[in-house]
């Protein structure tokens, strides 16, 4: 079967030619004074989980810097940063200097994504700026 480990952090995966198993450390969350969680290892938590095969996932959620709402960039629900509509430049903020895209804006995705992104911002910045792109 299956066995999901969430707080787990993998350090090595066991076996010689093949998976045995993948060593692990357990971790917890804990808050700060910034409002982000951080993570920290549980001491004496480290240990081998037997396995004949391993799927790595990640999980991305976003987490904004405090300057970020010091200078009225605008997030969604979810933690992204929100971009253009309101007569705004494509992947232009609130913060009409500052231009944002990729795992920022979409979430976790594809880096050629953020790279369009890139160039798309470049594009909104040279327009701004009265410059012919």
């Amino acid at each position: 079967g299956v066995i999901f480990r969430f707080l787990a952090q993998p350090l090595a995966i066991v076996g010689d030619g093949f998976v045995d198993g993948v060593e692990i450390e357990e971790t917890r969350l804990l808050a700060s004074d910034d409002d982000r969680a951080r993570i920290e290892a549980v001491a004496g938590s480290r240990h081998t989980i037997p396995a004949d095969i391993v799927i790595l996932s990640f999980g991305f959620l976003a987490s904004p810097p405090e300057w970020c709402a010091r200078s009225a960039i605008e997030t969604e629900s979810n933690g992204r940063l929100r971009v253009g509509g309101d007569g705004r430049l494509p992947l232009q903020t609130a913060h009409p200097k500052v231009f944002a895209g990729g795992d920022n804006v979409r979430g976790a995705d594809l880096v050629v994504r953020a790279v369009l992104d890139g160039r798309e911002a470049a594009r909104s910045i040279l327009s701004q700026l009265n410059v012919v792109a």
